[in-house]
């Protein structure tokens, strides 16, 4: 099955995720990093439940590693990033924060798909520990000029990832 093809048999659940023997081909890294790639091209809000399946499968898989960054955890980011639904700011701080090489690696840029502003209060609104954490993070990196070019943001990783 090509990636198109598992893309589009997925949509046709949504916004449920489809039936677990069709999710169970993702669990193969190299078939999960090409779907990532396709999806990248054409994502919308319908795609929200398998772009934060895919990402808690790199999260998942990153877990535990003292170290490690990949190109599959930052594509399965950027899907939220595109989508831009506030409540999957959680769920990219915790990406962020998996280890070491993710905290240097990961931008926070992807966790202000829906605006910085609106992510700072849904976090603030949360009240937890590790959103009040990211919520803090956040507002020092707006101080240094991190968020200042959210529009062509986006773009930036598409080119990197077409080739």
């Amino acid at each position: 099955m090509s990636p198109s093809e598992f893309i589009d048999l997925v949509r046709q659940t949504s916004p449920e995720l489809p039936p677990n023997d069709l999710l169970d081909l993702i669990n193969d890294p190299e078939f999960r990093y090409s779907v990532c790639r396709e999806l990248n091209k054409s994502v919308g809000t319908t795609d929200r439940a398998l772009g934060r399946h895919l990402l808690q499968l790199d999260i998942d898989s990153l877990r535990g590693e003292s170290s490690g960054m990949t190109d599959e955890l930052r594509l399965s980011a950027l899907l939220l990033y595109k989508i831009g639904n506030v409540e999957d700011a959680p769920l990219l701080w915790e990406a962020k924060t998996v280890n070491f090489d993710t905290v240097c690696g990961l931008d926070i840029q992807l966790l202000v798909g829906a605006g910085v502003d609106e992510t700072i209060a849904y976090l603030r609104d949360l009240g937890d520990e590790q959103s009040l954490g990211a919520v803090s993070y956040i507002e020092g990196c707006r101080a240094t000029g991190d968020f200042n070019h959210l529009d062509t943001y986006a773009g930036q990783w598409d080119k990197y990832f077409s080739n």
